[in-house]
Protein backbone atom coordinates (compact mmCIF):
# COMPACT_ATOMS: atom_id res chain seq x y z
CA UNK A 1 0.00 0.00 0.00
CA UNK A 2 0.73 3.22 -1.08
CA UNK A 3 0.50 5.99 1.61
CA UNK A 4 0.87 9.78 0.99
CA UNK A 5 2.35 11.63 4.14
CA UNK A 6 2.12 15.77 3.64
CA UNK A 7 3.57 16.80 7.49
CA UNK A 8 5.51 20.00 7.75
CA UNK A 9 6.75 19.13 11.21
CA UNK A 10 9.84 16.66 10.26
CA UNK A 11 10.62 15.05 13.77
CA UNK A 12 6.30 13.99 13.73
CA UNK A 13 6.97 12.78 10.49
CA UNK A 14 10.34 10.48 10.74
CA UNK A 15 8.47 8.91 13.73
CA UNK A 16 5.38 8.52 11.59
CA UNK A 17 6.91 7.59 8.57
CA UNK A 18 9.24 4.74 10.10
CA UNK A 19 6.47 3.30 11.68
CA UNK A 20 4.17 3.16 8.86
CA UNK A 21 7.07 1.79 6.62
CA UNK A 22 7.38 -1.43 9.72
CA UNK A 23 3.65 -2.33 9.56
CA UNK A 24 4.36 -2.53 5.75
CA UNK A 25 3.19 0.50 4.31
CA UNK A 26 5.39 2.34 1.00
CA UNK A 27 5.70 6.14 2.62
CA UNK A 28 6.52 9.13 0.26
CA UNK A 29 6.39 12.06 2.90
CA UNK A 30 5.69 16.08 1.76
CA UNK A 31 6.80 18.75 3.84
CA UNK A 32 4.92 21.62 2.47
CA UNK A 33 1.33 22.40 0.72
CA UNK A 34 2.80 23.65 -2.56
CA UNK A 35 2.88 20.98 -4.92
CA UNK A 36 0.60 18.42 -2.62
CA UNK A 37 -2.40 19.05 -5.01
CA UNK A 38 -0.22 17.67 -7.77
CA UNK A 39 0.98 15.42 -6.20
CA UNK A 40 -1.85 13.48 -4.82
CA UNK A 41 -3.51 13.49 -8.54
CA UNK A 42 -0.49 12.16 -10.30
CA UNK A 43 0.34 8.71 -8.75
CA UNK A 44 -1.84 5.89 -7.07
CA UNK A 45 -1.74 7.01 -3.96
CA UNK A 46 -3.64 4.35 -1.46
CA UNK A 47 -4.08 7.02 1.03
CA UNK A 48 -3.26 10.22 1.79
CA UNK A 49 -2.43 11.54 5.33
CA UNK A 50 -2.53 15.51 5.39
CA UNK A 51 -1.78 17.74 8.34
CA UNK A 52 -4.35 20.82 8.19
CA UNK A 53 -1.81 23.35 9.00
CA UNK A 54 1.25 23.77 6.26
CA UNK A 55 3.04 25.72 4.59
CA UNK A 56 2.35 26.91 1.18
CA UNK A 57 -1.36 25.79 1.04
CA UNK A 58 -3.06 24.56 3.60
CA UNK A 59 -4.59 21.33 4.12
CA UNK A 60 -8.06 22.42 4.06
CA UNK A 61 -7.30 23.89 0.27
CA UNK A 62 -5.44 20.67 -0.65
CA UNK A 63 -8.05 18.89 0.52
CA UNK A 64 -10.85 20.55 -1.87
CA UNK A 65 -9.32 20.62 -4.72
CA UNK A 66 -8.45 16.94 -4.64
CA UNK A 67 -11.88 16.20 -4.05
CA UNK A 68 -12.52 18.20 -7.48
CA UNK A 69 -11.03 14.99 -9.35
CA UNK A 70 -10.74 12.04 -6.89
CA UNK A 71 -11.77 9.92 -4.26
CA UNK A 72 -8.42 8.89 -2.77
CA UNK A 73 -9.07 8.42 0.92
CA UNK A 74 -7.87 11.54 3.05
CA UNK A 75 -7.19 11.45 6.64
CA UNK A 76 -6.56 14.70 8.35
CA UNK A 77 -4.00 15.24 10.82
CA UNK A 78 -5.15 18.09 13.37
CA UNK A 79 -4.01 19.98 16.03
CA UNK A 80 -7.52 20.02 18.49
CA UNK A 81 -11.28 18.37 18.62
CA UNK A 82 -12.11 22.22 18.53
CA UNK A 83 -10.15 22.07 14.82
CA UNK A 84 -12.37 18.73 14.05
CA UNK A 85 -15.45 20.38 14.77
CA UNK A 86 -14.51 23.02 12.74
CA UNK A 87 -13.72 21.42 9.67
CA UNK A 88 -16.74 19.25 10.05
CA UNK A 89 -18.81 22.44 9.87
CA UNK A 90 -17.05 23.28 6.73
CA UNK A 91 -17.95 19.77 5.28
CA UNK A 92 -14.51 19.14 4.19
CA UNK A 93 -14.86 15.60 2.25
CA UNK A 94 -11.91 14.33 4.50
CA UNK A 95 -12.59 10.21 4.95
CA UNK A 96 -11.33 10.82 8.93
CA UNK A 97 -9.42 12.90 11.62
CA UNK A 98 -6.99 12.34 13.70
CA UNK A 99 -6.38 14.28 16.78
CA UNK A 100 -2.73 15.68 17.57
CA UNK A 101 -0.77 13.98 19.85
CA UNK A 102 -1.95 10.82 18.60
CA UNK A 103 0.12 7.62 18.98
CA UNK A 104 1.57 5.67 15.39
CA UNK A 105 -0.46 2.42 16.53
CA UNK A 106 -3.70 4.91 16.22
CA UNK A 107 -3.21 6.45 12.94
CA UNK A 108 -2.16 2.49 11.15
CA UNK A 109 -5.84 1.79 12.78
CA UNK A 110 -7.11 4.45 11.09
CA UNK A 111 -5.82 4.02 7.84
CA UNK A 112 -6.56 0.27 7.65
CA UNK A 113 -10.69 1.35 8.83
CA UNK A 114 -10.41 3.59 5.88
CA UNK A 115 -8.94 1.28 3.63
CA UNK A 116 -11.65 -1.35 4.75
CA UNK A 117 -14.05 1.24 3.31
CA UNK A 118 -12.64 1.58 -0.18
CA UNK A 119 -12.27 -1.53 -1.78
CA UNK A 120 -12.08 -0.24 -5.43
CA UNK A 121 -8.58 1.17 -4.14
CA UNK A 122 -7.04 -2.45 -4.54
CA UNK A 123 -4.81 -1.93 -7.57
CA UNK A 124 -4.21 -4.61 -9.96
CA UNK A 125 -6.97 -7.41 -9.63
CA UNK A 126 -5.77 -11.15 -10.91
CA UNK A 127 -8.16 -10.24 -14.19
CA UNK A 128 -5.70 -7.26 -15.03
CA UNK A 129 -2.15 -9.68 -14.38
CA UNK A 130 -1.67 -9.67 -18.42
CA UNK A 131 -2.02 -6.15 -18.94
CA UNK A 132 1.13 -4.40 -17.27
CA UNK A 133 2.46 -0.26 -17.13
CA UNK A 134 5.88 0.85 -16.55
CA UNK A 135 6.04 3.90 -14.73
CA UNK A 136 9.95 4.66 -15.71
CA UNK A 137 9.50 4.01 -19.07
CA UNK A 138 5.50 5.23 -19.67
CA UNK A 139 5.62 1.99 -21.36
CA UNK A 140 2.28 -1.01 -21.84
CA UNK A 141 2.13 -4.40 -22.21
CA UNK A 142 -0.35 -6.95 -22.78
CA UNK A 143 0.77 -10.74 -22.51
CA UNK A 144 4.12 -9.98 -23.51
CA UNK A 145 3.39 -7.38 -26.20
CA UNK A 146 3.71 -4.29 -26.25
CA UNK A 147 1.31 -1.77 -26.77
CA UNK A 148 1.95 1.46 -28.72
CA UNK A 149 0.44 4.54 -26.79
CA UNK A 150 0.93 7.83 -26.73
CA UNK A 151 1.84 10.40 -23.25
CA UNK A 152 -2.00 10.57 -22.74
CA UNK A 153 -3.18 7.75 -23.70
CA UNK A 154 -0.88 5.62 -21.17
CA UNK A 155 -2.02 8.19 -18.34
CA UNK A 156 -5.79 7.01 -19.31
CA UNK A 157 -5.03 3.52 -19.09
CA UNK A 158 -2.88 3.89 -16.00
CA UNK A 159 -6.06 5.67 -14.03
CA UNK A 160 -8.79 3.09 -15.77
CA UNK A 161 -6.82 0.00 -14.50
CA UNK A 162 -5.20 0.80 -11.41
CA UNK A 163 -9.37 1.15 -10.40
CA UNK A 164 -10.31 -1.27 -12.37
CA UNK A 165 -14.73 -0.98 -13.27
CA UNK A 166 -14.70 2.63 -11.40
CA UNK A 167 -15.64 5.45 -13.08
CA UNK A 168 -14.15 8.04 -14.39
CA UNK A 169 -16.02 11.34 -15.38
CA UNK A 170 -14.29 13.56 -18.28
CA UNK A 171 -13.29 16.13 -16.09
CA UNK A 172 -11.81 13.36 -13.43
CA UNK A 173 -9.40 12.10 -16.30
CA UNK A 174 -9.02 15.63 -17.61
CA UNK A 175 -7.57 16.78 -14.05
CA UNK A 176 -5.19 13.63 -13.89
CA UNK A 177 -3.69 14.19 -17.66
CA UNK A 178 -3.00 17.62 -17.16
CA UNK A 179 -2.54 20.38 -14.32
CA UNK A 180 -4.76 22.86 -15.83
CA UNK A 181 -7.88 20.97 -17.23
CA UNK A 182 -10.08 24.10 -17.90
CA UNK A 183 -7.49 24.69 -21.05
CA UNK A 184 -8.82 20.95 -22.96
CA UNK A 185 -12.17 20.83 -24.27
CA UNK A 186 -13.48 17.41 -22.93
CA UNK A 187 -13.80 16.00 -26.74
CA UNK A 188 -10.02 15.95 -26.18
CA UNK A 189 -10.63 13.10 -23.69
CA UNK A 190 -13.42 11.42 -25.85
CA UNK A 191 -10.21 11.71 -28.87
CA UNK A 192 -7.85 10.04 -26.38
CA UNK A 193 -10.67 7.56 -25.34
CA UNK A 194 -11.37 6.27 -29.06
CA UNK A 195 -7.98 5.69 -30.13
CA UNK A 196 -7.43 4.12 -27.21
CA UNK A 197 -9.95 1.71 -27.51
CA UNK A 198 -8.88 0.80 -30.71
CA UNK A 199 -5.19 -0.43 -29.55
CA UNK A 200 -6.42 -2.29 -26.48
CA UNK A 201 -8.92 -3.75 -29.20
CA UNK A 202 -6.42 -4.78 -31.60
CA UNK A 203 -4.71 -6.86 -28.93
CA UNK A 204 -7.08 -7.82 -26.58
CA UNK A 205 -9.54 -9.22 -28.66
CA UNK A 206 -12.32 -7.02 -27.57
CA UNK A 207 -12.80 -3.36 -26.49
CA UNK A 208 -12.27 -3.08 -22.40
CA UNK A 209 -12.87 0.17 -21.48
CA UNK A 210 -16.96 0.51 -21.28
CA UNK A 211 -18.74 3.98 -21.72
CA UNK A 212 -21.32 4.63 -19.07
CA UNK A 213 -24.71 6.54 -20.38
CA UNK A 214 -23.70 10.69 -18.59
CA UNK A 215 -21.18 9.58 -16.12
CA UNK A 216 -18.12 8.24 -18.08
CA UNK A 217 -15.72 5.64 -18.43
CA UNK A 218 -14.74 2.36 -16.94
CA UNK A 219 -12.58 -0.26 -17.59
CA UNK A 220 -14.02 -3.68 -17.27
CA UNK A 221 -11.40 -6.20 -18.63
CA UNK A 222 -12.50 -9.79 -19.16
CA UNK A 223 -11.50 -12.13 -16.51
CA UNK A 224 -8.67 -14.59 -17.62
CA UNK A 225 -8.91 -18.55 -17.09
Amino acid sequence: MNILLIEDDMELAEILTEYLRQQGFNVTHLSDGKTATITILNHPWDLVLLNIKLPGMDGIGICQEVRQCSQVPIIMLTASVAEIHRLLSLEIEADDFVCKPYSPRDVVARIKAALRKTVSWTPYPEDLRELSLDEGTLTAKFNGSDIDLTLAEWQILEALLYQNRRIFSRDQLMCHLYRNPQIVHDQTIDSHISKLRRKLASLIGDDPIRSVYGAGYKLDMPELP
